[in-house]
């Protein structure tokens, strides 16, 4: 099966970069008056909801490469100094937030109502709980997940702090 969503995920990857729909998408990103930020909200905002209906595996295995050309574009391009970058990092920097940002949201979006994946599981282990029940004893998970985006979106360094130690 793993191979299979692979295969899919290649088959779907070619297909996306034949069409030229990903840097269509990023040239529109570049040139419509939105602001790095937002336009990262609103991939995020993409992760939470295919969350509900996919499993984490395949969401970022198809739909990565289709957002990463986009942020890549709007940061400035391969390049690109930390100092002249739109997130402030260059582009090994932002492959690595990027990334913590993605699992952090693909996890959330496992959890979120009203089609999380993960509750679903939890709720066939147990199906004497109510589902309502289950969701509301996730919700705290769901607070604090968004507090935890918040302070990465807020302050990249939590999440580059490590990496930048362990390669230096």
């Amino acid at each position: 099966m793993i191979a299979f969503v692979l295969f899919g995920a290649e088959v779907l990857k070619g297909f996306f970069s034949r069409s030229g729909l990903p840097i269509a998408l990023s040239e529109w990103a570049m040139v419509a008056d939105i602001s790095p930020l937002t336009v990262l909200l609103l991939v995020l905002l993409a992760f939470v909801v295919l969350g509900c209906f996919m499993d984490s595996f395949s969401m970022i295995l198809v739909v990565t490469p289709f957002f990463w050309p986009v942020l890549a574009a709007i940061n400035g391009g391969e390049w690109v100094s930390a100092d002249a970058a739109a997130f402030g990092m260059d582009i090994d920097g932002l492959k690595i937030w990027f990334g913590v940002l993605c699992l952090i949201v693909v996890e959330l979006g496992l959890i979120t109502p009203p089609v999380g994946l993960n509750v679903f599981v939890i709720s066939a282990i147990d199906r004497s709980i109510p589902m309502r029940d289950i969701f509301r004893g996730v919700s705290p998970f769901l607070a604090v997940e968004l507090v935890r985006i918040a302070l990465i979106l807020i302050f990249p360094a939590l999440a580059l702090w490590l990496p930048a130690t362990l390669s230096g």
